[in-house]
């Protein structure tokens, strides 16, 4: 487990253990957004919500994985302001919001993730990288975090009007809400096409 993990499973430990805190957000060091976004993402009432940035070394693409729809269009939900939240099947964890609710659950229902630490305080191994028991699939500490809280009914939510942008040799400008839409019409023309 690099270090960078350690250091976040801590202070995500401390935080589910101290009552007074209710959400963390957590955010990369390179990438910047607006203050704007920062306070949308806490504002929403849900336990875990994430925005998407591109991807590194794979700038084309964006980190968030959408859940499977039935339909053209991802599920999701409308928001107030006309907007949606779109149901994930994984976010990354560079510019995500956790409700402390939603880190108990995970450590109630893991207690293989607890580590005794330094002085006897026991640690929660939020993320790390994991492998599906029932599957053998190998997942990234990111993504093993957002399947084991799926899997004990914890929703993992995207807000594409974050804008997000991911820091490499330059920065790349994150518009998810844009990416989608853009994809959204390839995809309903390609099928036009047929």
């Amino acid at each position: 487990m690099f270090y960078v993990e350690h250091a976040t499973n801590e202070a995500l430990t401390r935080a589910m253990n101290d009552k007074t805190v209710t959400d963390v957000l957590m955010i990369d060091s390179d990438e910047s957004w607006t203050p704007e976004d920062a306070v949308r993402i806490l504002m929403h009432p849900d336990e875990v919500v994430g925005g998407a940035y591109r991807k590194k070394n794979g700038w084309e693409h964006y980190t968030a994985n959408l859940a499977p729809s039935d339909g053209d269009n991802p599920e999701g939900k409308m928001l107030d302001d006309g907007t949606a939240l779109l149901c994930a099947d994984g976010l990354p964890g560079g510019f995500l919001r956790l409700q402390t609710t939603a880190l108990r659950k995970f450590h109630d229902a893991y207690p293989e993730a607890r580590r005794k630490a330094a002085n006897d305080v026991v640690n929660t191994t939020f993320f790390s990288e994991w492998t599906d028991p029932e599957t053998g699939t190998p997942f990234s500490s990111d993504l093993g975090f957002c399947k084991r809280l799926q899997a004990i009914g914890v929703p993992l939510w995207v807000d594409p009007m974050l804008k997000i942008d991911h820091w490499g040799i330059t920065k790349y400008e994150g518009d998810f809400d844009k990416y989608l839409r853009d994809q959204l019409t390839f995809d309903t023309v390609r099928k036009m096409a047929r």
